[in-house]
């Protein structure tokens, strides 16, 4: 309805604004003649073709301010985004070499220090606190010394304080046993440290 009328008003516009340029133009105090209407009538035309594609533009308006525009009572959906989970990996102990691997290091180094004068390694370094035995306990003017047996070699070494192991050392010996300290290796680098105590007592 509101274009029928929009369309009639364009329509007397142009109209008026014909018939005001032909009064308007010399010699123009005459009435309409033949000759003046397919001006007329052009002018009409263009008015009628303008008011349509007005017509066109108000009715694509409201469709297109439509989808630019979102209802705000309208929750638009969340994406849900699945939390990384990382798993921690725990650390492993590093498992040491053989016996005979770790012997053959300990007689290498022995020869290497014979050559360049430096101290030898302690005798109880290739051997691990597991494959220790305190077979006896002694003392002397500097305190308390242990009889150690390697288990692998079958071996006795005269244990004291400070002396190290593959993966440790004697750290206190006391008249019922030896204190040691052992150190075990991660695989992500960390060593850890605990003291465990072997009681005095016959060996195998």
């Amino acid at each position: 309805m509101l274009n029928r009328h929009l369309n009639r008003y364009i329509l007397r516009g142009a109209l008026l604004l014909a018939l005001a340029s032909a009064l308007a133009a010399p010699g123009a105090a005459r009435p309409l003649s033949d000759e003046d209407l397919p001006a007329a009538e052009a002018a009409e035309k263009t008015a009628r073709k303008k008011g349509k594609e007005q017509t066109k533009e108000q009715a694509s308006e409201p469709a297109t301010l439509q989808t630019k525009r979102r209802d705000p009572f309208v929750v638009p959906s969340r994406v849900k985004r699945e939390a990384k989970v990382e798993i921690k990996k725990t650390p492993q102990p590093v498992t040491p070499p053989g016996v005979e691997a770790r012997l053959t290091d300990y007689r290498n180094l022995v020869r290497s220090t014979q050559t360049t004068g430096q101290g030898a390694p302690d005798k109880l370094s290739p051997y691990l606190i597991d494959e220790l035995t305190v077979t006896g306990i002694y003392r002397t003017s500097a305190g308390y010394g242990a009889f150690i047996v390697a288990g692998p070699t079958k071996l006795t070494f005269f244990g004291r304080p400070g002396m190290r192991t593959f993966d440790g050392l004697i750290k206190e010996i006391t008249p019922t046993g030896v204190k040691f300290v052992r150190n075990t290796r991660f695989d992500d680098g960390s060593v850890r440290q605990a003291e465990e105590f072997r009681a005095l007592r016959s060996g195998k």
